[in-house]
């Protein structure tokens, strides 16, 4: 008896692991692993043998397709064979536009004989419209249409595998993982001082001034007295009097 239960989603962190797993393939860094890689895609694509024609070189071939890879990067092997189909609907298209102009060229060559005699002297524009309109003629086999219709196709093609490829790979990036937020950076005292701030602006000391005298006897000095006073104190010598007059007026009384 076969258990029909659908299975359990898994949880966040085996999806978490199974990206990040998943994302560490990123494919050839170097030039010399890229060389390696296009080498790879061209010895083993599936249009290296199915694709050419027996008078077309495999040299142009690959030197188209290594263009391509190093233009899209691509990484697996559902990438690579999308750009293969690219550089194969590119080639592709550019065969039908030889093979366009050689069958033109072709019916002019046929139709040359007949225009010389038909017409004295006919311009070169003259000769491709007239192979045009044989080869566009219901009784002809189609040749210029099937052309058209073919590289129409083509573009097609060409433009879904280039949606396809931009799509795989955004998913591809979509993928990856976050980087982990960056741990901030502590400073070691050690060996990172903290810059010096200049001390807050300081309102300028006063200037010290003169220390004055603590009290009116302090610091005596002479004083020279006018004539009158003097002979009143002459028997007295010189006479020590304060600054203010008027002690020194005191002082004159009591003599």
């Amino acid at each position: 008896m076969t258990d029909k239960r659908s299975p359990r989603p898994a949880s966040p962190k085996k999806a978490a692991a199974a990206r990040a797993n998943g994302a560490k393939s990123k494919g050839p860094l170097t030039a010399a692993g890229k060389s390696r890689s296009s080498q790879n895609a061209v010895r083993h694509g599936c249009y290296s043998n199915a694709l050419l024609l027996c008078n077309e070189k495999p040299a142009d071939w690959e030197e188209l397709l290594l263009d391509f890879i190093s233009r899209f990067n691509p990484i697996g092997k559902v990438e690579i064979g999308l750009v293969e189909e690219m550089a194969a609907a590119h080639w592709r298209i550019r065969r039908y536009w030889f093979a366009e102009s050689a069958t033109i060229d072709m019916v002019m060559l046929e139709q040359q004989p007949a225009l010389e005699k038909e017409f004295v002297n006919i311009s070169e524009p003259g000769r491709l419209s007239c192979a045009v309109s044989h080869l566009l003629s219901p009784s002809e086999p189609q040749s210029l249409q099937f052309y058209h219709r073919l590289e129409s196709r083509l573009r097609r093609h060409f433009s879904r595998a280039l949606s396809d490829l931009l799509k795989i790979q955004q998913l591809r990036l979509n993928s990856q993982p976050a980087p982990l937020p960056q741990e901030p950076i502590t400073k070691n005292d050690e060996t990172n001082p903290p810059l010096t701030q200049p001390p807050p602006s300081q309102p300028l000391a006063a200037s010290p001034s003169k220390p004055g005298p603590t009290s009116t006897h302090s610091q005596p000095h002479t004083i020279h007295l006018p004539t009158d006073v003097e002979a009143l104190v002459s028997g007295h010598g010189s006479l020590y009097l304060a600054p203010n007059h008027q002690q020194a007026s005191h002082h004159l009384s009591k003599l």
